[in-house]
Order: C-alpha cells, then sequence, then structure tokens
C-alpha cells in the first residue's frame, strides 16, 4: 500500500534523495508544496509543485528505483488533484520531458484523474551576451531605439506599481519582483501595460528571458521591446555591470518558434523537446 505524506523536518531526511539540486531556482515563487510516496516505511516516491496564486505546477514528479511507477505517480497524482482545495488552489498543471517509458507513466497518471494533455514543441536558445550585441540586427535595435520607442516604453523600475498590478497572468505579475528591473522593459499604451520583456540574473554570469509578452499581435512593440533591452544590456557592459561573456538563455514555443531568435539575433536553438503538458482545468465558481 502506498501512503501520502507532506515533507516536513521530521521526515526530510528520508525524502532528501528526491529534493532537486536546482530547488532554490525556484524558491522566488514562495515555498514549495512537496509530497512524499511511502511503502512500507520506505520512501518511494516524491512530487513538488509551485503555487502562484490560486493556481499551482507540478515541477517533479519521480519514482525511487524498484517500485511500480505507475501506482507511485498515480497514488502521488490523485492527492494532488484531490486536495485543490485544501492547498488554496483552483488549477494544477505540468509541463514535462524525459525518457519514454518514464513519460508514458506520468501521462497515464494525470490522464486518470481528469488531466487534459496537449504536446507543444519548445525551442530552447543559448547565447553570449557579446554574440547578441555584435549581431547586425541587435546593433540596428539598439542605434535606432529612440526612433523605435514610444513614450510608454519603460524599464521596469520606472514603471508605475498600479499599471502593474492589473496584470491578469499571475506569474508574470510575481516576475516582476525577481528580474532585473534596469534590463527588464514594459510597452505602456493608454496608460495599460500592453507588452513586457522580462530579463532575470540567474547567476553572475548567466541572464535569462523569462518573457516577451504582448497583449495583442503588435511587432512594433515587440521591436521596440526588443531593442530597449539590447540598448539596456550594451549600457551595462560599457559600464561593466555585466561581464560581456555572460550567457543568456531563453526558450520560444512553437506558436513563435525559430522566426524571431532568427530574425532578430540570426541564431538557431541548440535543442527542440517535445514538451508534454498535463492541465486539471478548474471548475467554475457556484454563484
Amino acid at each position: 500500500m502506498i501512503n501520502i505524506t507532506f515533507l516536513t523536518s521530521h521526515n526530510l531526511e528520508m525524502f532528501r534523495p528526491f529534493i532537486p539540486t536546482d530547488l532554490s531556482e525556484w524558491l522566488f515563487l514562495g515555498p514549495p508544496i512537496m509530497l512524499g510516496a511511502v511503502s512500507d516505511e520506505a520512501a518511494c516516491g516524491f512530487l513538488l509543485m509551485v503555487c502562484i496564486g490560486d493556481q499551482a505546477e507540478i515541477r517533479t514528479l519521480t519514482v525511487a528505483e524498484g517500485y511500480d511507477r505507475d501506482d507511485v505517480m498515480e497514488a502521488l497524482v490523485s492527492f494532488s488533484g484531490d486536495h485543490l482545495e485544501a492547498f488554496g488552489i483552483r488549477s494544477l498543471s505540468a509541463v514535462y520531458e524525459g525518457d519514454e517509458d518514464q513519460v508514458v507513466s506520468m501521462d497515464r497518471a494525470y490522464l486518470a484523474h481528469g488531466f487534459s494533455l496537449r504536446l507543444e514543441r519548445c525551442y530552447r536558445f543559448r547565447i553570449r551576451i557579446r554574440d547578441v550585441l555584435a549581431s547586425d540586427m541587435a546593433r540596428r535595435l539598439a542605434n535606432n531605439r529612440v526612433g523605435l520607442s514610444s513614450e510608454g516604453l519603460k524599464p521596469l523600475k520606472d514603471v508605475p506599481g498600479r499599471y502593474l498590478n492589473v496584470i491578469p497572468n499571475p506569474m508574470q505579475v510575481i516576475a516582476f519582483e525577481w528580474c532585473d528591473p534596469n534590463l527588464s522593459y514594459a510597452y505602456i499604451e493608454d496608460r495599460q501595460v500592453t507588452g513586457l520583456l522580462l530579463v532575470r540574473k540567474v547567476h553572475e554570469h548567466l541572464y535569462s528571458l523569462e518573457d516577451l509578452y504582448t497583449v495583442r499581435i503588435n511587432p512594433m512593440a515587440v521591436v521596440s521591446l526588443v531593442g530597449a533591452v539590447m540598448h539596456a544590456a550594451a549600457t551595462a557592459v560599457k559600464e561593466r555591470r555585466i561581464d560581456a561573456s555572460s550567457e543568456l538563455i531563453f526558450q520560444m514555443t512553437e506558436e513563435r518558434g525559430v522566426e524571431l531568435p532568427e530574425k532578430l539575433l540570426h541564431i538557431l536553438p541548440e535543442s527542440s523537446p517535445r514538451y508534454h503538458i498535463a492541465e486539471l482545468v478548474p471548475q467554475p465558481y457556484e454563484v
């Protein structure tokens, strides 16, 4: 029989081998919820989810060797899906890839408990900031920043909080607190944020482009945002606040594919995994 328990200071050591080494990368989102699976007093599985507002995402779902993968995963997923209200969340999702056998088990676990499932191609990019700034398009964007931008194009540090607080995406609202306020930019029209380009410093020599977002398809907003970030990065390099050998990482979904990075930065993806996306659709509130 498989029992599910919350990780606490009393059983942490028992599950420590399951805890991801990169856990600190997610702590900006707040304390994660960690669940453990136990069989015959031995740890046999682990699930970690992060919560953003009333939405949660499962970031880790693993099973110890020697145990039935399907049984353990289904027990963890079932417990999570059945206790949304106790967790204070309305929706639950997971994005994953990996070995075929493991992914098939995860698919079965999510589908067995009411999740919808879809596949999405994701393109991952990695490039040195020096190479970004040296690209022809990047130089033109930076040099022509004034002509491309409007008065509403502002670094995140200069955007009034009342504009940011009305954005409906909770992930983006959280992002404002941990993205670089000098490198990240917002595009404002009619006193509303209609575009964002958010950049986060992961560590001393690595920056992550977290989100490129526009309310509607607006090529001028995209070009203006990219140009502003290029100019800000060039300034930071000149002032030695950023090392030009640092790297920028980002990913694009299949809706945008490789077109934008290839046109603007002349780079191709270093990998292109196909993600499995499981979603437990929230039930509408009763009136």
